[in-house]
């Protein structure tokens, strides 16, 4: 059985099913920054480690679009100025704010709307892991 992604938005309280889940990607990228510095006290070249606060929380993948309606679908969303919840096919679910769609056109005689896609989504709620 196939889980399709889900968003639900709370303004509408409606919810739309991707078509076609994405290629690639969409789990969240983390970084954990840390700087570093010599100490001078000792000859011993000892280096310090300050770990910084974990930066925001990214979802990025890449998909295929093969029909106008799944276009404007995403281009709907894009158009939102709020957050949404999104879930995908792990169960996995997010309150996201897309910051990024970008389609680009493939040439299918047979589907006028085929395309590729990336998309990003900055994370503002998570569970967490």
């Amino acid at each position: 059985m196939v889980v399709r992604w889900q968003i639900y938005d709370p303004d509408t309280a409606g919810t739309w099913v991707f078509p076609i889940n994405p290629a690639s990607g969409a789990l969240p990228s983390r970084e954990r920054p840390i700087a570093q510095q010599a100490v001078s006290a000792t000859d011993s070249g000892a280096v310090l480690l300050f770990e910084g606060s974990e930066s925001a929380k990214v979802i990025g993948w890449d998909g295929t679009i093969v029909s106008e309606q799944f276009y404007r679908d995403m281009e709907a969303w894009f158009e939102k100025r709020r957050q949404v919840q999104l879930t995908d096919d792990l169960g996995n679910t997010w309150w996201v704010y897309l910051t990024k769609f970008t389609p680009k056109r493939m040439n299918r005689h047979n589907y006028p709307w085929a395309m590729t896609y990336d998309a990003e989504c900055l994370i503002i709620d998570w569970p967490g892991p």
